[in-house]
């Protein structure tokens, strides 16, 4: 009897350690994931999340910039352009009439003087440059 309260001790013991654990290495999963949508040379250097939006800012070793953007839901396009510089801690792309804004606080995009999106960043994510 001894034995089976040692067994069932180890079982709750593993249990709970892989529930610890499991939030941790889903994270490091989602964060490579991210990395992966990066054009080829590039890293992750900020991703955002909103309700409906997902933003990659990625960049290349000499520091050039791109923004890559798409719905979640996976209807319409993806935007992907280049960004003119790092203005700190806010992004804007531009492309024709329309400018793609991102920051910490939200995703905002305009056509001329319409907002068409302006939505909460739920989501932020530094990334942590070239690995080797």
């Amino acid at each position: 009897m001894n034995c089976g309260k040692s067994a069932l001790k180890l079982a709750l013991v593993s249990a709970g350690a892989f529930l610890c654990l499991t939030p941790a290495l889903n994270a490091v999963a989602i964060t490579q994931a991210r990395s992966n949508l990066c054009p080829r040379n590039t890293y992750l250097y900020r991703y955002a999340e909103t309700k409906n939006y997902f933003v990659l800012i990625c960049a290349t070793e000499g520091g050039n910039l791109s923004y890559i953007s798409g719905a979640k839901n996976k209807q319409g396009a993806q935007v992907n352009l280049p960004l003119p510089s790092n203005g700190g801690q806010q992004f804007v792309a531009v492309y024709r009439n329309n400018r793609y804004i991102l920051n910490r606080s939200y995703l905002r995009v305009t056509r001329g003087n319409q907002t068409l999106v302006n939505e909460k960043v739920l989501q932020w994510t530094e990334g942590r440059g070239l690995r080797d």
